[in-house]
C-alpha cells in the first residue's frame, strides 16, 4: 500500500457502488472545503493492470472533477495487499456519513450476496451491532413512499420502521404526511400506530383515529390520541397515568371500543 497523487482520468468506478445519489448541499460544502483547505482524507483505490479502480471516496472524486482539479491524493492498494475492497469501501463511507440508511441497507445486502460471510461477521467487520445491520436490511422491505423519504433523510429510521407496521397504505400514508408536515416524533407516531393496530384487530382499521393535518401557514400543534376516547389533543393537555402493561392495554382497548360502531368488539390483549 502506498500514497500518491493520481490523475483523475486514470481512476475508474467499480461495477457496484454503494452510493445511489448525492446531497447537492453537502457536495457543495465539500467542494468549498477542498478549495480552501485541500483534501483532508485521500481516496482509496486498487491498482489494476491499466488504471486504478475506486474503492472509497466517490463523493471526493466527484468534488474534484466539479472544481476542475486534474489530480487527487490517493491511497493505493496493490494486488499483493491483504484487504477486502468491499469492506474498505463500505467501512470508510459508513463512518463519514456518506450513505443514506437505504444505501447502507443495499450495501449490506450486496455484501451478503457477494461474500460467504454471515451477517454477524459483517457486523463485526464494520464495527456495528448485529441489531443495527438487521435494521438496515429491514429497511429494504419498506414501501416506496417510506423508502424515498428515508433515503432523502426527510424521515428518521425509527419513524419509518414505526409507520411500516401499518399495513393499510391509505392510513400509513396519512400518518406519513403527519410526520413530515407536523414533525411528529417517534413516540407520537407509536401512539397513533398503536391505536391503528387495535382498530385493525377489531376489523375496523380503515376507521382508526387519526390526527388532523396542520394547515399551511398556521402554527404546528403536535396531537396525540387519548387512550380512553382516542380523540386527538395537544400533548401539553394530556395527563400522565401510571399503569402496568396489562392495564395499559385494557385502557387502550377501551378507547378503541368507544370509537367502534354499535355492536363492535375487540380483544384488548
Amino acid at each position: 500500500m502506498r500514497d500518491a497523487l493520481l490523475p483523475l482520468h486514470q481512476i475508474t468506478l467499480p461495477e457496484r457502488l454503494h452510493r445511489v445519489s448525492f446531497d447537492e448541499d453537502e457536495l457543495n460544502d465539500l467542494m468549498q472545503s477542498i478549495r480552501a483547505n485541500g483534501l483532508i482524507n485521500a481516496v482509496s483505490v486498487m491498482q489494476t493492470a491499466e488504471a486504478y479502480e475506486l474503492i472509497a471516496g466517490h463523493r471526493r472524486l466527484i468534488a474534484h472533477q466539479r472544481i476542475g482539479q486534474t489530480h487527487i491524493q490517493a491511497r493505493i492498494y496493490e494486488p499483493a495487499d491483504a484487504y477486502n475492497p468491499d469492506a474498505v469501501r463500505f467501512h470508510e463511507n459508513l463512518h463519514r456519513a456518506d450513505l443514506s440508511p437505504m444505501e447502507e441497507g443495499r450495501a449490506i445486502r450486496a455484501y451478503l450476496d457477494a461474500s460467504a460471510l454471515s451477517l454477524d461477521a459483517i457486523a463485526r467487520l464494520l464495527h456495528r451491532s448485529l441489531d443495527w445491520c438487521q435494521h438496515r436490511l429491514t429497511l429494504l422491505e419498506l414501501p416506496d413512499e417510506l423508502a424515498e423519504v428515508l433515503h432523502t433523510k426527510r424521515l428518521g429510521v425509527a419513524q419509518a420502521l414505526t409507520l411500516h407496521q401499518v399495513t393499510e397504505p391509505e392510513h400509513r400514508n396519512y400518518l406519513l404526511r403527519y410526520a413530515l408536515d407536523a414533525g411528529a416524533t417517534v413516540q407520537t407516531l407509536r401512539e397513533w400506530v398503536a391505536h391503528w393496530k387495535l382498530a385493525h384487530a377489531a376489523g375496523d382499521g380503515a376507521n382508526a383515529p387519526r390526527p388532523e393535518l396542520p394547515n399551511p401557514g398556521e402554527p404546528v400543534v403536535i396531537l396525540v390520541p387519548c387512550y380512553i376516547c382516542a380523540s386527538p389533543l395537544p400533548y401539553q393537555q394530556m395527563r400522565i397515568l401510571r399503569a402496568c402493561p396489562d392495564c395499559a392495554r385494557h385502557i387502550a382497548g377501551a378507547g378503541v371500543e368507544a370509537s367502534l360502531p354499535a355492536g363492535g368488539t375487540t380483544d384488548p390483549t
